[in-house]
């Protein structure tokens, strides 16, 4: 309490508070949105937009828990690692099989612990990454790698 020209003055603790809560709120929201990767103008969070299969959904949270650290938020790459996404993926996957795209994810990722996926989750993470960069996917999932052999990646705008 105060006293300002003979009268006490209160202060407003809990509008302070309530400003307070909002603001810590409106940040965490701002912060995590921003943390959110966005490829072509869709949100790929932890989970891809709902008309994507689901082995694609599973993807995305997989590849958020172990490769967007090294990969990007957004698929772009970063100073550790390539991108997965757009020109710079095709430069690298253009013509090849789908199946060499998981045979990397499997035997060498995540960089902390290579070879530490399991296979179902290797497939999830190569679906998604096809997903991303407009390759056919067959909407009840792969269940096996071999199914990824004769599918060769390439662009959204050719023939190949």
């Amino acid at each position: 309490m105060s006293h300002v020209e003979g009268r006490t003055v209160v202060p407003r603790v809990d509008a302070f508070r309530s400003i307070t809560v909002r603001v810590k709120s409106l940040l965490t929201t701002v912060i995590y949105a921003a943390s959110l990767p966005v490829v072509g103008g869709m949100v790929l969070a932890n989970e891809a937009p709902s008309d994507a299969p689901t082995q694609v959904k599973a993807g995305a949270g997989s590849y958020a828990e172990h490769c967007a650290s090294c990969h990007g938020q957004q698929l772009t790459g970063t100073t550790h690692a390539p991108g997965l996404s757009g020109a710079a993926f095709l430069k690298s996957w253009e013509g090849k099989p789908s199946r060499q795209l998981y045979s990397r994810i499997i035997s060498t990722m995540p960089l902390s612990a290579p070879g530490s996926l399991e296979p179902a989750m290797a497939l999830d993470i190569t679906a998604f990454v096809l997903w991303v960069n407009k390759q056919a996917i067959v909407s009840s999932g792969y269940k096996a790698a071999d199914e990824l052999n004769d599918r060769l990646i390439k662009s959204p705008d050719s023939s190949l």
